[in-house]
């Protein structure tokens, strides 16, 4: 199916949800007004570049250390690139044994030299181990090549110094020997003058480790060592060990501290990362930082790269691993919260699933239960509200033109009383909707009769929309959600994916006082479908105006969608190699620890967005007074953030000057100017 980008369509026709497309491509332009917005690497030199040059131009060559200088690995820790094998090769224990090899390997070289070559390591397996050491030997070089990455300033500077005139090589620690090195950074974009690995020279014990590469490497060039300039990220091995040796040395930081020390996201994350599923992630995002420094501070698109990317992505997992298990091929993704996982699936185009977006809102869903007259099964869709006036229920119904001809709009009731002298009207627009929505739901009916199985997809929380739409339908059809609370649907086909049914209960407590900041990352910009009527041109959505406060929140989602689909993009080359079942642990850890104790300045940029509290009302709140952080831990930021009494007070002056009759709010006004001369 040919898809296109969601704001090019949106500029040549309104915004319409596709009842029938495959799914819901949502291609957001990296652009800002037209010009592609510059992208600077981010440097990890700890002196300025200039002033580097400065020092080449006294030097007649210029080398580099190779990892985590030149080259720096997707993954955490060098030793996940053995999991990745046995991944590969289907041996659970690869890597505790591919580590065994190299200590023993290691051991039998100590009487001469502490460095070994690729062969001796695969030499020095148990037979058992590894079946094919040959292959496992291939294997591993190729996924050196495929999660390594170029440092993109350096990537940039290598050509200008040889463009000056300098000679670059690299020199590196490692059992690989310069070939095959060689072959790594040229993958990668590097082109150098010459490579030296201490693997080549272990049968005289020379390495960085020991200082005695330097010296040798001099001769090989035919240089003094004070015609070297040297650039790596270790301290004893590439600068204090240079330096012994004659050489003008540089230190770059190593990626893995120095994007925990500037970035407060990476930090939390590496608190995350225990498994292969974790370091894919931790490397994906650190690659993300590395190629833009603007991507190091806290702000609203790198939260969705950061932290819903990894949600959304693992959410995608766990649907695509429970359908495979059910027998599930297709699913219902239920605006607008199923937007983005749509959107994800698009990026990730898993195979032997299909998916369908349909507008959807709990008002869409629950109101046509309201067929058979009963208040109660309505009495969710008005927020807790026990007094309202008939145009207000109108509103948040969306069901202004009935008004006409009604007496007695504007007086304030009990809401049941206000529903009673609604009933003959509602009631048939009732079973109108309810008619009009088992016609839209005709594919999934038919699904139904064929035998097949679907499921729906929404956030959750109460579940009441999908347990309607089961009831509508006549069928208990599974469905999978980011979390559903403790008092929610009980049905045992209703899966949550953070936390389900109140299930961890520390993480429920905390994210159903934050639930905002995980409803932003599932939101999505389109207009609210308040229920489906029938034309001449089929079923069509009839949405709710949008309120002053959801277009500014809407330009929020937009930039929190764009770091969520960057994620996908960058992670999905690895994602048949992500555990649903690690992403699970890991999302839970990180969003716990993101609800309770947010980094200061997530915090703050989170906290003014505002979210319309009541459909078809002007009662808003913002992102700060509903996620409420567990300040009893002590943050030494507690005081540079609004406090949540602040922005509760916020809410309540102005839900009371909605509620309140004219006379009311003048009183609170004149209450408010007396305390301001008291205090």
């Amino acid at each position: 199916m040919q898809k296109m980008s969601r704001l090019a369509a949106e500029a040549v026709s309104p915004v319409t949800l596709n009842a029938h497309g495959g799914g819901a491509a949502q291609l957001l332009d990296h652009r800002a007004g037209g010009a592609v917005a510059r992208v600077t690497p981010t440097s990890l030199l700890t002196i300025p570049e200039d002033e580097y040059l400065a020092l080449a131009r006294s030097a007649k060559v210029i080398s580099f250390d190779v990892f985590d200088t030149l080259l720096h690995r997707k993954v955490v820790l060098p030793r996940d690139i053995f999991a990745l094998i046995g991944e590969r090769m289907g041996l659970a224990d690869f890597a505790a044994a591919r580590f065994a090899a190299e200590a023993a390997a290691r051991r039998s070289t100590r009487a001469h030299s502490v460095e070994v070559s690729l062969d001796e390591i695969y030499a020095a397996f148990a037979p058992d181990a590894c079946p094919d050491p040959e292959a496992a030997k291939s294997l591993e070089l190729e996924l050196e090549s495929e999660f390594i990455f170029a440092n993109e300033a350096m990537l940039a500077l290598v050509p200008k110094l040889r463009a000056a005139g300098h000679r670059v090589i690299a020199i590196t620690d490692i059992y690989l020997n310069a070939s095959q090195v060689e072959a790594l950074l040229a993958a990668k974009g590097f082109e150098v003058d010459g490579v030296y690995a201490s693997c080549d020279h272990r049968e005289t014990n020379c390495g960085k480790y020991n200082g005695d590469l330097f010296p040798v490497v001099c001769r090989a060039e035919g240089i003094e060592p004070s015609d070297l300039l040297h650039v790596g990220d270790h301290a004893g091995s590439d600068v204090a060990n240079a330096l012994a040796a004659g050489a003008v040395a540089v230190q770059s930081n190593h990626p893995t501290p120095y994007l925990m020390a500037n970035s407060e996201h990476f930090a939390a994350v590496m608190g995350g990362h225990d498994n292969l599923s974790t370091s894919l992630v931790a490397g994906t995002i650190a690659q993300s930082k590395l190629a833009d420094q603007s991507r190091l501070p806290s702000s609203i698109e790198t939260f969705g790269y950061d932290f819903g990317g990894p949600l959304v992505a693992g959410f995608a997992a766990f649907i695509l691993q429970r359908c495979k298990e059910l027998g599930i091929d297709h699913l219902v993704l239920l605006a607008r919260d199923g937007c983005v996982v749509g959107d994800v699936l698009d990026v990730l185009a898993p195979e032997g699933i299909t998916y369908r977006l349909i507008p959807a809102s709990r008002r869409l869903a629950v109101f046509p239960s309201f067929a058979d007259g009963d208040a109660d099964k309505i009495r969710s869709l008005f927020a807790g509200q026990k007094r309202l006036s008939k145009r207000q229920i109108l509103a948040v119904l969306r069901l202004e033109h009935l008004a006409e001809g009604m007496t007695d709009l504007d007086t304030v009731m009990d809401l049941r009383q206000a529903l009673d002298d609604l009933k003959p009207q509602l009631t048939e627009q009732a079973q109108t909707e309810r008619a009009a929505l088992i016609e839209y739901l005709a594919p999934e009916l038919a699904m139904l009769e064929a035998g097949r199985k679907f499921a729906w997809v929404d956030v959750g929380w109460a579940l009441s929309s999908p347990a309607r739409l089961n009831q509508l339908l006549g069928h208990d059809m599974p469905g999978f959600f980011v979390g559903s609370r403790g008092d929610a649907n009980p049905s045992p086909n209703f899966e949550g994916y953070l936390f389900n049914r109140g299930r961890p209960h520390d993480l429920t407590r905390v994210a159903m006082r934050s639930v905002e900041i995980i409803e932003l990352v599932f939101a999505d910009w389109a207009p609210s479908a308040a229920y489906l009527s029938k034309t001449s041109d089929g079923i069509e959505p009839v949405h709710y105006h949008k309120s002053a406060a959801e277009r500014v929140r809407d330009a929020h989602i937009k930039t929190v969608r764009q770091g969520v689909r960057r994620f996908a993009e960058d992670i999905r080359s690895s994602f048949a190699l992500l555990r649903a079942d690690e992403l699970r642990a890991y999302n839970r850890r990180i969003w716990q620890q993101l609800c309770a104790k947010p980094p200061a300045a997530l915090y703050q940029s989170l906290s003014p967005i505002p979210h319309d509290a009541l459909a078809g009302t002007r009662v808003w709140r913002t992102i700060g007074e509903m996620w409420m952080p567990s300040w009893s831990y002590g943050t030494p930021y507690r005081k540079a953030f609004p406090t949540a009494r602040a922005y509760r007070l916020s809410y309540l002056r102005r839900y009371l000057k909605w509620h309140l009759p004219p006379w009311g709010w003048r009183f609170v006004r004149l209450a408010e100017d007396t305390l301001r001369k008291v205090i």
